[in-house]
């Protein structure tokens, strides 16, 4: 009983091991694959956008005229959507591989929140017109052992708020939830 509870705890510590360095691979040392460029290059140059990923997110007003003056295509992750008033709304999560949280609230067309309801996909890449930025440090405030507060820097944070103007599924990571499927 003790040596089969023994290769239990090795067998759960390996796939937690396992777990881990899967969800903490940096995704962006990795090419995107041709499908994911043809959409990225397809929408910068249909909208004259920008690629958000390009930039540097160190909040310069460089950055953020940019953002306000130009579409942007970004790569996100909706993680909600929903209908008020008669507008369309989708919360994103933008993925930029930096370290910085960056989430978008959008304002879409009927047909561009049905399109998304109907995909079953969560992974999109997105062209936006940006109206709005909201931009903060995240600082979290802690007592340690002794009872004495620290105050700790967890990073950046930045709320873009605009209009959807077109919405793809993101073929690399459509291609990656069929394949786990499979």
């Amino acid at each position: 009983m003790r040596k089969s509870s023994g290769l239990i705890l090795k067998l759960v510590v390996v796939f937690y091991a396992l777990i881990l360095t899967f969800c903490n691979s940096n995704e962006n040392n990795t090419p995107i694959s041709k499908k994911s460029y043809e959409v990225y290059s397809s929408l910068t140059q249909e909208y004259d956008a920008i690629l958000l990923s390009d930039h540097d997110f160190n909040f310069t007003n460089d950055l953020l005229s940019t953002l306000i003056e130009r579409p942007v295509v970004m790569d996100t992750v909706v993680i909600g959507a929903y209908h008020k008033h008669d507008k369309f709304y989708l919360k994103t999560f933008v993925s930029t591989g930096k370290d910085a949280a960056v989430c978008a609230l959008l304002n879409c067309s009927e047909e561009i929140y049905n399109e998304y309801l109907y995909s079953g996909l969560t992974s999109f890449i997105i062209a936006a017109k940006i109206t709005k930025i909201e931009t903060g440090f995240l600082l979290a405030d802690c007592e340690t052992i002794d009872n004495d507060f620290i105050t700790l820097y967890a990073g950046n944070e930045m709320l873009l708020t605009g209009d959807c103007i077109a919405l793809c599924e993101n073929p690399e990571k459509k291609d990656l939830v069929l394949k786990n499927l499979n």
